[in-house]
């Protein structure tokens, strides 16, 4: 996913709120969640990734931040294979462990969903989305969950998200 902020208007804008949150980004090239202005003359984003889910970009970071972008905050993720690259944002509480420490629901199936002994339940911030990427209500349990899905206690197997026949973000 990535946001590049043009100035198609021509007029000038403080400030531009960029928010992505509830994704999960799988196996991309690149960085999984990218964040950039293409000059100066484009409003200075503010920009926030919440409660996404990237798992082994290829050949980029989870997150990536460009140094373009001052104001930004990065938050109750889960990012597998990749580190984070948001120096100037304010990051915090997001996991980077391995694939297999997050206990998710069938990762080799791509299910992402995390399990009842997955380390990001009840774990993330109270700023959170109040649904997750399928529509399930934040929180379940008394505190939020890290990553695009929420726990769910009891049978789930028919709430697994389909894949998107395509996305396009510019």
């Amino acid at each position: 996913i990535s946001s590049i902020v043009s100035n198609l208007s021509a007029n000038v804008v403080a400030t531009v709120p960029v928010k992505i949150y509830n994704n999960v980004v799988r196996n991309c090239k690149g960085n999984g969640i990218s964040f950039g202005r293409r000059d100066n003359t484009v409003a200075e984003p503010v920009v926030s990734a919440y409660n996404n889910t990237v798992v082994t970009p290829i050949g980029g970071k989870g997150v990536s931040v460009g140094s373009s972008i001052r104001s930004c905050d990065i938050r109750d993720n889960i990012v597998i294979g990749k580190p984070l690259s948001a120096d100037q944002c304010v990051v915090q509480n997001n996991s980077t462990d391995d694939l297999e420490s997050q206990k998710f629901l069938d990762p080799e199936g791509r299910d992402f969903r995390l399990t009842a002994n997955s380390p990001a339940v009840n774990v993330g911030s109270s700023k959170c989305p109040s649904e997750d990427m399928i529509g399930t209500p934040r929180p379940q349990h008394g505190a939020c969950d890290k990553g695009a899905f929420e726990f769910v206690d009891g049978d789930v197997t028919s709430t697994k998200p389909n894949p998107p026949a395509g996305v396009l973000v510019d």
